[in-house]
């Protein structure tokens, strides 16, 4: 696991951390990632109290720079997620179909997703799943009729080791 996959995981470990994120930050600032920007925007408005004009524009800040660059950051979950959902940190809960095809490090490493949610069992689960539900901390499923053999057979071939309760 390379560093910046070392400082994603702490973030989604702590996901309250004010500090991580920025070192996150200094790390793609280094690595040429426009990332970096964002990361920074968010925390200061983070800083600020609510309804103040600092934080009004931080925020905007950050938003203008999502849209121009959300494609490219989101990948690879571009065309491939049925949705995904920012937060300071990046990426932080995704819902996939297993057709998606989207390996749980080609996203894991880059975001700090703590949710996922799965929305169809098309081609079975993910190649990888045990490394999907060993690194998340919220699960659901969207799904027809599984019926309670499929459900337990999906449930038994997860690791779950930070699943809250």
């Amino acid at each position: 696991m390379n560093l910046g996959a070392q400082l994603i995981n702490e973030i989604r470990h702590r996901p309250d951390d004010t500090v991580q994120p920025l070192i996150l930050a200094d790390y793609l600032e280094r690595m040429g990632d426009t990332r970096a920007a964002y990361l920074r925007w968010m925390h200061a408005a983070n800083d600020e109290p609510a309804d103040t004009p600092e934080r009004a524009h931080a925020l905007g800040t950050a938003q203008s720079l999502m849209t121009e660059n959300e494609h490219e950051w989101a990948r690879p979950l571009t065309g491939r997620a049925m949705w995904w959902q920012w937060s300071k940190s990046g990426i932080d809960s995704v819902e996939l179909g297993a057709s998606a095809n989207i390996l749980a490090s080609e996203l894991l490493e880059k975001h700090p997703v703590r949710e996922f949610l799965l929305s169809d069992l098309q081609g079975g689960l993910p190649a990888d799943w045990p490394q999907w539900t060993s690194d998340i901390f919220q699960f659901r499923l969207r799904l027809g009729p599984v019926g309670d053999l499929g459900l337990a057979k999906i449930l038994a071939s997860g690791q779950w080791q930070h699943l809250e309760e």
